[in-house]
């Protein structure tokens, strides 16, 4: 069994990348970035420790096969822990025999580190002679479109957050004007028109003026 260590920086709080690594809450970011490997990547089971995972994906001959898992350790944001037992060949489980011999006890191990809101995750795998040059060509990829992945989604989550502040602003503009003139049907200040402007400013210039 060969040892590997594979390193990627990610600017991105350790909670969203622990979140998106692992799929917890849309298996799908798991999917996207073990795609790298096999374009059907997934899996089937739990991430709690102790619990039996499957990581599956399905060949050209359209069989399912993978690698038959358990979770040896889970600490959320810091650590997790994969050991890998068996082989699933045409959707059946072998944990035993010649083929699985040379994977039995080969762990795949996540470390997640945060420093100024840059997270270090620390991949270290076992593997076989075989999946050397394998894992050397496609575990980088993979984690490249890892950081990819969690840092455009920091990008969504700042412009989500400020279209947000833009809309609270928009709706104070509106309710100055319903103050202004409360008698006036309700209707849409657009940003940068030149009503918005105005209230801006403060009362258009001034008070309204009113008849003697």
């Amino acid at each position: 069994m060969q040892k590997l260590q594979f390193k990627v920086s990610i600017n991105a709080p350790v909670t969203k990348i622990y979140d998106f690594m692992l799929g917890i809450n849309r298996k799908s970011t798991y999917e996207e970035w073990t795609s790298l490997f096999n374009p059907t990547s997934t899996y089937e089971g739990s991430w709690d420790k102790g619990n039996k995972i499957l990581f599956i994906g399905v060949d050209e001959k359209g069989e399912k096969g993978g690698m038959v898992s358990k979770i040896a350790e889970n600490i959320p944001n810091r650590f997790v822990s994969i050991q890998h037992y068996g082989l699933l060949k045409a959707d059946k489980e072998i944990t035993e025999g010649p083929e699985v011999e040379k994977w039995a006890n080969g762990f795949e191990n996540y470390t997640f580190e945060e420093k100024n809101g840059t997270t270090t995750v620390t991949v270290d795998l076992d593997t076989t002679e075989d999946f050397l040059d394998y894992m050397n060509q496609n575990y980088p990829k993979a984690l490249d479109k890892l950081k990819e992945l969690c840092e455009n989604n920091n990008f969504k989550d700042s412009l989500k957050i400020r279209l947000m502040t833009v809309q609270r602003e928009k709706n104070k503009l509106n309710t100055a004007i319903q103050d202004i003139f409360p008698s006036s049907p309700p209707r849409e200040i657009g940003a940068g028109s030149s009503a918005a402007r105005r209230v801006e400013r403060g009362f258009w210039g001034g008070p309204p003026k009113t008849s003697v």
